[in-house]
């Protein structure tokens, strides 16, 4: 029991007095938060009651939230990692310290209640078209 007073007094102690520490923990915290606000703007409606629902089915639809924001910041963090990955003179006006400080849970820039099209008129004579066998010589 005093080990454990002594360790919450050490971080009490180290939380006020460095700032540093501060920002990094409120920067945890607030990435938390906004993963949770990923997975209220991927489904803002109300799951619903518990009742009635098997754990099998309560597992699902966590799960099926929780793969949705993964791939969601996996996208993100393809896309943040191909910007630093640009020369300087080629990026944005953005700093890769900017860039590192980004949290991968932004979705502005995703459609997810719009109508998605795809120019199948383009692209219908490659789909379409028979295999290319190749003979045996």
């Amino acid at each position: 029991m005093s080990y454990g007073q002594l360790v919450r007094t050490q971080y009490l102690w180290k939380y006020f007095a460095e700032q540093e520490f501060r920002n990094a923990i409120r920067r945890v915290l607030n990435h938390g938060e906004s993963v949770h606000q990923l997975q209220r703007t991927i489904h803002p409606f109300a799951i619903g009651s518990k009742r009635g629902r098997s754990r099998g089915e309560q597992r699902a639809i966590s799960g099926s939230l929780a793969l949705l924001s993964n791939l969601v910041m996996a996208w993100n963090t393809q896309q943040l990692q191909a910007m630093a990955n640009l020369p300087a003179d080629r990026r944005p006006d953005i700093s890769v310290s900017d860039i590192a400080a980004a949290g991968p849970v932004a979705t502005s820039h995703i459609n997810f209640r719009g109508v998605l099209k795809f120019p199948l008129e383009e692209l219908a004579e490659s789909i379409l078209r028979p295999p290319i066998r190749l003979s045996a010589a």
